[in-house]
This record gives C-alpha cells, structure tokens and sequence, in this order.
C-alpha cells in the first residue's frame, strides 16, 4: 500500500517545483524529502519524478497519482469531520489566512461574530499573500483562506483546495484634484501625460494599468512605486499622480481623490478551504459567516 504522507509530499512537489520548497514547507531536510519520494517511486514501481533544469517534474505516472491523491486526502479530511460532527459543538481554534486589504474588511467581522457566538472558539487571523495562504491551507496551518485572482489567472487552485467565489471587485481609478476634470471628462484616455503610480513590474495590479493604458493608446508613465494600496491613495491624494487600485481598497481613501470605475476585469475574491473539510462544525460556521456578512463589505 502507498504511504499517504510521501503521496502528500508529491502532491505538494507537483504544486512547488523544488525538492527544497517541499522541504521548507513541510519543516523537514531535503535528504528527507528526497528519501521519501525514493521509497514511494519503490513502492509504486514507476518512475515519478524527472529533473527539468534546477527543479522536477512528474512523469505521467506521477501525475497519475498525484491526481489521486487529492481524493485520498479529502476522504481522511473527510472521515475526521464526520467524527467532530458528532459532537456538533463549534470550539476550538481556527486560523484565517487573509490578504492585507481583506483583514479588516473581510476577515475580522466575521472573526468577531464567531468570538461572540462560540465563546469556545478561539480565531486567528494571519495575514497572507494568497499564494501563502493557500500554502498555510496545504500545511494545515491554517483552515480558511480568503484570497484573490485577477482575471485572467485560471481557476485551478491545485490539488486538495476547494474554492468558493465571493464576488468580483472592480477596479477604480484613483486621481487628485488636480486630474479630476480630465479623468471624469475623458476617462484613462485623459490621462496619457499624468504620472502614476504603481507597484513593482509583473505585479496584477500593475499588469492591470498597463494593459487599460495601452488599450486607451498610451504607455503609463510610472514616477512612483509602493507596495501598498493604501500608500498608493495617499500619493494620489498628495497630487503625485494617479493610480488603479482594487474596490476595498479605494473606499477607505483620504480625502482630495476623485474614484472612477473602470471598464476592466474584476478581482475575484475566494474563501478556500482544504477539499473534505468543509463539513466540519467550525469551518462549515465560519463559512456561513462569512457569507452572512458580505453585505457589510
């Protein structure tokens, strides 16, 4: 019989690249990992892995079952929640992965509720890039993400997650006073020889700007550069330039800024959960409340 733990260990491969990725993630020596991955490929009698540059990747026979594992493992999720179902009771702890803008829009009043409904239960928020936080899900370190994807990012998140879709947020336009004539009479087009402001190259907010300023005949021209929305407002709102920043993250701006809607793909928002866990009480709660209080946001 194959080892489940070793199975995981490919699955994870399949998602990260690296022998030494794997390793990190999981707390435990490339030796380690690579030893085990050894003893699986023995104990299927196939080849699973090959070498592709400084990383590997799976032979058919690897993807195979990789493909399978999800399932095995969303059975054992699944068996452990059939077992906390008994009881019913919503305790213990839960852990929120959640991006920077959605912590205290998204995250934290469902938080409370469940503080306040469940005195038993203790709830965690960790702020988290979603690639970390769907990373945080796989290693059980935490057991609800609320994440993004810009479009047009596919909808597989990788083995073992299930993802459900909150709702989509537009992306706005945000310019000083001083382009607030330009901006509302001529839109992005209006705007060839302001300054912008974004953050690094190949980032999807800044991929984002791009492709609109291109689409509207001109190539931006980026005098600033932060790693934060909120920072990016603040600049705007300073006269600096103008910038394209999420919806949650434009309705808490300074003062001085004219927001415009703009015609482009929507940022999804997701909660994920790992696949055969949504069933159990506290996640199944926290779930539901989350949902409940998206008219809030």
């Amino acid at each position: 019989m194959l080892d489940t733990r070793r199975l995981i260990l490919l699955r994870d491969l399949s998602e990260y690249g690296t022998v030494t990725l794997v390793a990190e993630a999981h707390g435990i020596t490339v030796s380690a990992v690579s030893q085990q991955l050894r003893a699986l490929e023995a104990e299927a009698g196939a080849p699973l892995m090959l070498r592709a540059g400084r990383g590997m990747r799976l032979t058919r026979a690897g993807e195979v079952l990789v493909q399978r594992t999800a399932k095995v493992v969303a059975a054992l999720e699944e068996a452990a929640g059939a077992v906390l179902a008994l009881d019913g009771r919503v305790q213990g702890s839960l852990v929120v992965a959640c991006f920077q803008t959605g912590l205290g829009a998204l995250a934290a009043p469902p938080a409370r509720t469940l503080r306040e409904r469940h005195p038993g239960l203790e709830v965690r928020l960790f702020d988290a890039l979603p690639a970390q936080a769907l990373r945080l899900l796989r290693n059980r370190e935490a057991d609800v993400a609320i994440t993004y994807r810009y479009a047009p990012a596919p909808d597989d998140i990788g083995a073992g997650l299930r993802a459900r879709r909150l709702f989509g947020e537009r992306l706005m336009l945000l310019v000083p006073e001083s382009l607030h004539a330009a901006a509302v009479a001529g839109g992005l087009g209006a705007l060839s020889e302001a300054d912008w402001i974004a953050g690094e190259d190949g980032t999807p907010c800044t991929d984002a700007l791009v492709q609109a300023a291109r689409a509207a005949g001109f190539n931006p021209r980026i005098a600033h550069r932060c790693h934060h929305f909120a920072t990016m407002a603040e600049l705007a709102a300073a006269g600096l330039g103008a910038a394209i920043v999420p919806e949650l993250s434009a309705r808490r701006r300074p003062p001085g800024l004219t927001v415009v809607p703009l015609d482009l793909p929507e940022r999804r928002i997701d909660v994920v959960v790992r696949d055969g866990t949504q069933d159990r009480p506290v996640i199944a709660e926290a779930l539901r409340v989350i949902e409940e209080q998206l008219h809030s946001v």
